[in-house]
C-alpha cells in the first residue's frame, strides 16, 4: 500500500514539474516575441535598454524611448502579441 502511494506523489510531483516548465517555456517564449517585435520595429529607433515579462497574458514592459510615440508604439506590440490580456506599460521617457 505504502509504495502505490508513494509512486502516487513520485508521478504527481513529475506531472506538475512538466507543467510548470512548459509554463515558464510559453512566458518566456511570449515575452520573447514582444522583444523581438519591439526591437526590429523602426519607429522604435530610440528604445534602449527594453525589458519585457511576461505571465499568464499578463505583460510588463519597461526600458526608455524619445518620445510618447514610441512609447504608445510599444504597447501596441505588445497588445497585439497573441496571449496578451493586459499590457503594464513602464516605459519611461527620455528627457532632452
Amino acid at each position: 500500500m505504502k509504495k502505490g502511494i508513494l509512486l502516487s506523489m513520485v508521478v504527481g510531483f513529475m506531472a506538475s514539474t512538466a507543467m510548470a516548465a512548459v509554463g515558464t517555456s510559453t512566458v518566456n517564449s511570449q515575452a520573447d516575441r514582444i522583444l523581438t517585435e519591439i526591437n526590429a520595429d523602426s519607429s522604435l529607433s530610440g528604445a534602449q535598454n527594453m525589458s519585457v515579462e511576461a505571465e499568464g497574458g499578463w505583460v510588463v514592459l519597461r526600458g526608455t524611448v524619445n518620445s510618447k510615440e514610441e512609447r504608445v508604439r510599444a504597447e501596441q506590440i505588445a497588445n497585439g502579441t497573441p496571449g496578451v490580456k493586459s499590457v503594464d506599460n513602464k516605459i519611461q521617457i527620455r528627457r532632452e
